[in-house]
Formats: C-alpha cells, sequence, structure tokens
C-alpha cells in the first residue's frame, strides 16, 4: 500500500494526482485535495491556495498539524467527504506503517494502475502471473517478479519511465502484514502484526502494529 505521509513529505503531487483521478476526480478537486492534505499534516498554520486551516474547520483542534497516526485521520481531511462518495474503498490504497514504495509483487492491480498509468488489464495479468497456477499468494508456485524493468515491460510501461518510478515503486517491500486466524465452531479470532524488516537483516525486523478481532 501507499503511505500517505511520505508522499505528502515528498509533495508527490504526481502520484496522488494519478490516485485521486483513479477515484473519479477532476482536476481541480485533485489539487484542492492535496492542498488540504498538505495543510493537515504540516506544522504550521500557513494556508495552500486553496488551502484549509483552522478556520476551514471552525475547530481550535483542527487540522491536527502532525503526520497522519492511522488512515481513519485522513477521513477528517476537507475534501474526504466526497472521496467517500466516489471511491468508499479509498482506505484500502492506504496505510501508515508502509515503507514508502509500492510493492509490484504485493500491489492490488487497481492501485498498481494508477500509479504507473497501465492498463489495469495488464496490472491483473501481472497479478495471476506472480501467484502461479493456484492463484494462492505465498504458495510453492508463486512467480515474484525479480526486477523493476521486467515488471514495467509486463505493464508496457517505457524504459524512460524507470527513473521516475523507481521512487516509488519496487519488487520487494520491508513492510509485512501477519495475521493468524483461528476458529474453533462458530467463533473465529485473528491476531495481525505489521512488522518492518525482513528475518535475517538484521534482527528480524521491527513490531509497527499488533491487533486482535
Amino acid at each position: 500500500r501507499l503511505n500517505p505521509n511520505i508522499l505528502l513529505q515528498r509533495q508527490d503531487r504526481d502520484t496522488l494526482r494519478r490516485v485521486f483521478r483513479a477515484w473519479g476526480l477532476d482536476i481541480l478537486q485533485q489539487d484542492a485535495l492535496i492542498n488540504y492534505l498538505i495543510d493537515w499534516v504540516d506544522p504550521d498554520n500557513a494556508v495552500q491556495n486553496p488551502g484549509a486551516e483552522q478556520r476551514a474547520y471552525g475547530r481550535k483542534d483542527m487540522p491536527f498539524n502532525r503526520p497522519f497516526r492511522s488512515i481513519e485521520e485522513m477521513s477528517l481531511v476537507k475534501g474526504m467527504r466526497d472521496v467517500e462518495q466516489l471511491y468508499p474503498n479509498w482506505r484500502d490504497w492506504f496505510s501508515v506503517y508502509a515503507s514508502g514504495v509500492l510493492d509490484v509483487n504485493e500491489a492490488a492491480p487497481e492501485v498498481l494502475s494508477a500509479v504507473t498509468g497501465a492498463d489495469v488489464m495488464l496490472c491483473e495479468r501481472l497479478r495471476a502471473r506472480r501467484l502461479g497456477k493456484d492463484g494462492i499468494p505465498n504458495t510453492k508456485d508463486d512467480a515474484p517478479l525479480p526486477d523493476l524493468q521486467t515488471a514495467l515491460n509486463l505493464l508496457g510501461v517505457t524504459s524512460s519511465s524507470l527513473q521516475d518510478l523507481s521512487g516509488i515503486l519496487s519488487v520487494t517491500s520491508s513492510t509485512r502484514r501477519i495475521v493468524c486466524t483461528a476458529q474453533s465452531g462458530d467463533t473465529t479470532r485473528e491476531l495481525g502484526v505489521v512488522i518492518q524488516g525482513a528475518p535475517g537483516q538484521g534482527g528480524g525486523g521491527e513490531m509497527l502494529w499488533l491487533g486482535e478481532k
């Protein structure tokens, strides 16, 4: 998934515009929402043009003027109510625990299509290829893409885009979400953990989140 805090810190307007366009926002809505998000996370009260600081919310405690601590906080930003109506599944595109690069071996086809500009059908074929014949992730027949150039070739993206996309795309991710599910009769419990770093890379990784439902 994409990390909104990193995209906003970089002020990566190109990537954000592509994402918002995929959700159905027009160019004016895209640029306004980017500004509203920047105003929410930056530490000052200077207003983007257009923008939204304290006066726009009519509350002393908003915006928070700090990075998002959860994706749900994004729903409080001006303009996100319109997004909710246009594309209710927008939360599935983001994670505040993401490393800052999108793993093409893990990304959902619609997210990969928006970020790269590739046709969504090609992105779906790419996903089918990497999942192998059984279509199930993390099994023996998985065929992960070895490098970014191979991935872009399969997506029909020109090699000239490699440098632009290398800062936001990768074939590996340092962030992993692990879910353990236990079921007894009609009762199901899930324990999830988000870890940054991989086993064998210096200590096995840092736990970022632990939750149960």
